[in-house]
């Protein structure tokens, strides 16, 4: 049975140019009661495109609802995107990716897969932002 609710779309984007020649994103935005199933089952789209493309760089991205009461923190134990070692989360748990000053929770989280892309990408993600600080959002 599919357990999304919205369908991630899948893009795979080439670069001749760059340090990572290939790379896929993999946006979704999940429905909070089911984010814990759909997110889960990412790594089942994962295995699907890179066994028909042959890709080995992939970002996930979206808004997972990766937090709070939508995710608790027993629940991460059975998300094969948080433990298998294969990918690599770019946002801890405590971080805040909203805009609204009454929510604090890390629901808009990027994952990327262990590969070239961790020996190739400097990258430093923390809280929300600077352009939404410096809009006061």
């Amino acid at each position: 049975a599919d357990v999304f609710s919205r369908e991630p779309f899948v893009v795979w984007f080439q670069s001749p140019h760059t340090a990572v020649k290939d790379f896929v994103i993999i946006p979704l935005h999940t429905t909070p009661e089911t984010s814990v199933k759909e997110i889960d089952e990412l790594v089942e789209v994962y295995t699907d495109v890179k066994h028909r493309w042959k890709a080995e760089n992939f970002i996930f991205m979206g808004d997972f609802n990766a937090g709070c009461s939508y995710v608790p923190k027993k629940a991460w134990k059975n998300i094969r995107l948080r433990t298998d070692p294969r990918f690599v989360w770019l946002i801890g748990d405590q971080e805040d990716t909203t805009v609204k000053k009454s929510t604090n929770c890390a629901y808009d989280r990027p994952w990327m897969s262990a590969t070239t892309f961790q020996l190739n990408l400097n990258y430093s993600l923390q809280g929300p932002s600077p352009t939404a600080k410096n809009l006061s959002l």
